[in-house]
């Protein structure tokens, strides 16, 4: 048996992450893109730029999780703000009202 060059090795690891970034790429729902038509143009990217496809994606992938957690971060402080805002006003607006005799 011969023995594989370190370039034929190298082909094989990116050959295995491309088919795993690729696998993981068409198990994503629709709702997961922003755009309508983001999974076919990734489809299209790792198919023309294979080399360079997966670590692109998994570039993007990180990028738009983390984007997607600081929005619900943001969301979930707006909603407790929010809550604690109108909690706590009627309390305030009763202590600090000068016509209120009571």
């Amino acid at each position: 048996m011969q023995d594989l060059s370190p370039f034929a090795i190298v082909g094989l690891i990116i050959a295995v992450f491309w088919l795993v970034q690729f696998a993981q790429l068409m198990s994503l729902d629709d709702k997961s893109f922003p755009g309508t038509y983001d999974k076919i143009i990734w489809g299209i990217v790792f198919v023309f730029a294979a080399p360079l496809a997966p670590f692109a994606f998994l570039i993007w992938k990180g990028v738009y999780k983390s984007y997607k957690a600081a929005e619900r971060v943001s969301r979930a402080t707006e909603r407790t703000s929010r809550a604690i805002e109108y909690s706590t006003w009627p309390k305030i607006s009763k202590n600090t009202d000068p016509g209120n005799s009571h």
